[in-house]
């Protein structure tokens, strides 16, 4: 399979394609968009590694998380009066219980190429950040240029995967690797994983029709 350099400078390309693109075909409410499009498309294109508990992606997963998670604390905690090196307390014992409880079950539950690296978490990667971008003010049109972006994004990792899987770009192996097909599959071994998964995908649909419905019947109009 390809390394973590091999992934991030693919997605890096691809962040800069799909901006490209969509400006060029004048997808996107303005130029500022076009930033955070690069930025989920290339994230996402190393978002299936965060399973590998000694990988980059997973500290840069989780250390970001924390830290999101501990100033939000934080920032409600002094909105509600409370003094500064309390609020402070509360911030970092946050982002301590993020990185220490839930990554550790993270650990506890993934294995690498587990359910991560499955065509079902690449969806539930784009619907995420469609679900997101709506949160964080976005119009309807960009929520959905940035879920594409990471949709893009994390089935060129599993893609790379199995073509690194069926070839050997360094010449050392004739015959593909045991790996192949594991990237690009349906369901893994673990049924809680795979669950999980399956409902998270489920539970952002439901709690997306109108927003999807909306983004369909317009697309719609526009084709026809």
């Amino acid at each position: 399979m390809a390394d973590f350099r091999t992934h991030a400078a693919f997605g890096v390309g691809l962040g800069a394609a799909v901006s490209a693109v969509a400006a060029t075909l004048g997808l996107v409410s303005g130029p500022m968009i076009l930033v955070p499009i690069f930025f989920v498309a290339a994230l996402g294109a190393m978002a299936p590694d965060i399973d590998s508990d000694s990988g980059v992606p997973f500290h840069v997963a989780f250390g970001a998380l924390s830290i999101i998670a501990g100033g939000a604390v934080w920032s409600a905690q002094i909105s509600k009066g409370t003094a500064w090196n309390e609020a402070a307390l509360f911030g970092v014992g946050t982002a301590a219980a993020v990185w220490i409880v839930v990554g550790g079950i993270f650990k506890r539950l993934t294995t690498h190429r587990g359910m991560a690296h499955s065509l079902p978490a690449a969806l539930l990667a784009g619907l995420s950040v469609f679900f997101v971008g709506g949160t964080l003010s976005y119009g309807e049109g960009d929520a959905f240029l940035l879920g594409t972006a990471a949709l893009l994004g994390y089935l060129a990792h599993l893609v790379l995967d199995e073509a690194y899987a069926a070839v050997d770009f360094h010449g050392h192996r004739l015959l593909p690797s045991r790996s192949l097909g594991s990237a690009l599959k349906l369901a893994s071994s673990s049924w809680i994983a795979t669950v999980t998964v399956y409902l998270g995908i489920v539970s952002l649909l439901l709690g997306n029709v109108s927003r999807l419905f909306s983004l369909t019947k317009g697309l719609w109009k526009a084709v026809v």
